[in-house]
């Protein structure tokens, strides 16, 4: 019987390498993500549908513009055999997604981490440097093109003003699942060392808004026990997100704490040289059994793993015989109402007018493009075209389009351009 609820392909440590991956005929990981392809093309039919793609960081290896082109690239192919559209993918950075070569040209932003890490104020220090016009687009210059190749690309925003983003699905009860993205890699650098916790969260971005129709699904790239507001971190967490899926790690770990699921995914490519080489990647399925006062939230875990023999992904051992784990969690009476199902089904946008595929498809257009699209809907001004980054630029033109009713002619306009 095939999974109903929502499903997502989760994907971590891809690690794609500038003028290596897919293009040296020395890629040896190549044949991993041809083999991830096929093994999605064959466990599609155990799914009633693919709700999207949920990447838990270190997307590139090094920060680079062409590293992101290649990712999206292959997670066009991935969505494509999930059948899904390309633009549902969510996704958080992580260190490797960390251009070191922007650190070497600007100092003084290795002595902000330093003194953010050492600090007994860190959430106040914190938010002085990132909300600040100068120093915060600093603090994320690393990030930058991360951000407007990548993350941007698939409505993931991680900005000096707020490195979360936060998202919204509806799942088979009609609740609300709220997918948090969470940027571990702010104070992220060549200091990172395993068993010292180097980098940093801040409470900011674990305010969560817990409500009895709300299920959180969290992703960050760090575990707990590499940052230093970890033990914070993962309180926050425990108290409020019901899924939370790491990275860094390359090694699967699993546990329920506190009806809280933590997920140490594991990568798709680890380190060859590693103790325990074994790319993972994952299926997991969220829905709501029973309802009212007796409603369960079933976690289904699908982990995939390489099979050194057959050099294909098969299901990991010690799963139940259709290659799952299930972990179910008390959750709230909450019942929806009449009039909760027909406002629900007013803000539903149509599915030619997804917002993240709209999005997805408008940032992969020339940068010309775009801007002749956005200016004759009249959707920025000149001010706001010299005081405003381009990405901002163009998240704030979606809000307008949004509140001025201009999606429809705004989604015609950017298919006009691949016709």
């Amino acid at each position: 019987m095939a999974q109903s609820g929502l499903n997502f392909v989760h994907l971590s440590d891809i690690h794609l390498v500038k003028d290596f991956s897919d293009v040296s005929n020395y890629d040896l990981d190549l044949g991993l993500r041809q083999a991830i392809l096929r093994d999605v093309e064959r466990m599609k039919p155990a799914f009633e549908s693919i709700a999207g793609v949920l990447v838990s960081g270190d997307i590139a290896f090094a920060g680079k513009l062409d590293e992101y082109e290649r990712a999206i690239a292959w997670l066009d192919e991935i969505c494509d055999r999930a059948k899904c559209d390309r633009g549902l993918v969510w996704c958080v950075p992580g260190n490797h997604d960390v251009d070191q070569s922007v650190q070497k040209t600007y100092p003084m932003l290795l002595d902000s981490y330093k003194a953010l890490r050492s600090s007994n104020t860190l959430d106040k220090d914190l938010r002085d440097r990132l909300d600040n016009d100068v120093n915060g687009p600093l603090m994320f210059e690393p990030l930058r093109t991360y951000h407007e190749h990548f993350g941007a690309a698939y409505d993931c925003p991680t900005t000096p003003k707020q490195p979360w983003w936060e998202d919204e699905l509806t799942l088979n009860d009609g609740s609300r699942l709220k997918i948090r993205g969470i940027n571990s890699a702010i104070c992220s650098s060549r200091d990172d060392k395993e068993k010292v916790a180097l980098v940093v969260v801040g409470a900011m971005q674990t305010i969560y808004q817990p409500e009895p129709d709300v299920v959180y699904l969290t992703l960050c790239h760090h575990p707990p026990d590499w940052l230093v507001d970890g033990e914070d971190c993962e309180e926050a967490m425990l108290a409020h997100s019901h899924v939370v899926l790491f990275g860094h790690k390359h090694i699967h770990r699993h546990r329920n704490t506190n009806d809280t699921v933590l997920l140490s995914s594991g990568a798709v490519h680890p380190v060859r040289t590693e103790k325990e080489w074994d790319p993972r990647y994952y299926f997991l399925s969220i829905g709501i059994e029973g309802d009212d006062a007796n409603r369960i939230l079933n976690v289904r875990l699908f982990p995939r793993v390489w099979d050194k023999t057959t050099r294909e992904f098969i299901a990991d051992r010690g799963t139940s015989t259709d290659g799952s784990i299930l972990e179910m969690i008390p959750l709230p009476a909450w019942k929806q109402t009449a009039v909760e199902a027909a406002k629900q089904q007013e803000v539903t946008m149509p599915v030619a007018l997804n917002r993240k595929r709209l999005i997805h498809q408008f940032m992969l257009l020339p940068f010309h493009t775009q801007l002749g699209i956005l200016k004759k809907l009249d959707l920025f001004s000149d001010q706001e075209m010299q005081s405003k980054p381009d990405t901002e630029l163009f998240i704030n033109s979606f809000a307008k389009a949004k509140e001025a009713g201009k999606l429809e002619s705004l989604w015609e306009a950017i298919e006009a351009q691949g016709k």
